[in-house]
């Protein structure tokens, strides 16, 4: 008897590009950029090493729709590898590599099959047993719900349904073949694998609906461990367990800092904190700190202004972790400062707007990287941060001058 084992993963965004990486080493970037091959590269290991039956892309396995050859032909050769051990690969496309499958042709060897854009099930036989499994890939960047078209549980040993979509709770415009989980435990599958949301969510246990995650971060907001599901058949059901996938890691570092400080003091908490986030990490660490600060610690300003902290955390940290950014956001109180609050909240909502940040702009509005530049948060915040530090200082040396 041979008890089925697979694996579950999704959203590698294979050839996604990656912004705030000033400064960074050679040898980092080079990390960086082969990270999702080199994470699928891993996934493929594992399947070969522990023998399973089939691997399960649930959707955005690439970044765009618009493929380059050099990632196919990469793909191509990690499959024919599964090809030579009998390993089957299933693969769905999602709302960021979506494909009219009428029009476009993928050369993958015969063990890959790729799911129409219409919903559509796929038997194979492994041992004795026969498997069904169904799913479809989006034809366009936004899909309706398509669960209606998912058959009820065929008379199979296993019937997995694969499915890129979002929660109706999580997809408010519900353009991500949005569901209800009433609505999967009603086809009475044995396993959904999900993709589309990026951290690992376990929806319902038995039987399992599983959003795998991403298999690779691709930003500080995608921190913490990535990997996949090995899913295998114990005792008459399938039962996921996670793997890591190490490599490449993102991590945030906050930290308040409300009482008067020295430069130097700061600096050496920071190198502390630093190493006690990303001891246990196997790899490069990307990490973004996200200070709050209080205004009178003007030296520390002064350094995170000019950027001087930020070159010497990574000239200390060594090659293992590269500090991407360091985010800061000035806080007073009425022991601390003259400036008052509401005035200054009264500002920010009338002069960074998108409306005004437009009008400053100008023709240069145009140039997209500009128009996009602008439209980031970050960018937002770090100007008004700039500009409320000198309001502070500005305010403080009045009333200085006044007394």
């Amino acid at each position: 008897m041979i008890n089925l084992k697979f694996i579950h993963c999704a959203d590698l965004h294979l050839g996604s590009s990656f912004e705030g990486l000033d400064g960074i080493d050679d040898s980092q970037l080079k990390i960086l950029i082969n990270s999702g091959i080199g994470a699928l590269t891993k996934v493929i290991a594992a399947a070969v090493a522990e023998k399973v039956d089939f691997i399960i892309f649930a959707g955005d396995i690439f970044d765009g729709h618009q493929i380059n050859l050099s990632l196919q032909l990469k793909l191509k050769n990690l499959f024919e590898k599964l090809q030579n051990h009998n390993i089957y690969v299933f693969i769905a496309f999602g709302n960021h590599d979506f494909q009219n499958l009428d029009k476009v042709n993928f050369y993958f060897p015969e063990n890959v099959y790729i799911f129409p854009n219409q919903v559509t099930t796929k038997k194979i036989i492994i041992g004795n047993d026969e498997i069904a499994v169904t799913g479809f890939s989006y034809g366009e960047l936004w899909v309706k719900s398509e669960i209606a078209n998912y058959p009820q549980h065929l008379d199979v040993k296993w019937h997995i349904g694969m499915l890129h979509g979002a929660a109706v709770e999580d997809d408010s415009l519900q353009n991500y073949a949005p569901f209800r989980l009433n609505e999967l435990l009603s086809k009475n599958y044995d396993y959904w694998a999900l993709g589309h949301i990026h951290s690992r969510r376990i929806l319902n246990e038995k039987p399992p609906i599983v959003y795998a995650g991403s298999l690779q971060g691709r930003n500080n907001k995608e921190v913490g461990a990535k990997g996949f599901y090995m899913v295998e058949e114990n005792d008459g059901q399938l039962c996921p367990e996670f793997r890591e996938v190490d490599g490449l890691k993102w991590e945030n570092i906050d930290k308040s800092i409300s009482e008067i400080r020295t430069y130097e003091n700061v600096e050496a908490e920071l190198i502390q904190d630093i190493e006690r986030k990303t001891s246990g990490n196997n790899g490069l660490t990307v990490a973004s700190i996200n200070l709050k600060i209080n205004a009178k610690n003007t030296e520390l300003l002064v350094n995170l202004q000019n950027e001087y902290l930020l070159r010497t955390l990574r000239r200390r940290v060594g090659k293992e972790v590269f500090i991407r950014k360091i985010n800061y956001e000035i806080f007073t109180g009425d022991e601390t400062s003259h400036l008052d609050q509401e005035i200054l909240e009264k500002v920010k909502d009338g002069v960074f707007n998108e409306e005004v940040i437009g009008d400053l702009l100008g023709k240069l509005k145009d140039f997209e990287f500009i128009d996009d530049h602008f439209k980031n948060e970050n960018v937002i915040q770090e100007i008004l941060e700039k500009a409320k530090l000198n309001l502070i200082e500005d305010v403080d040396d009045y009333e200085d001058f006044r007394s």
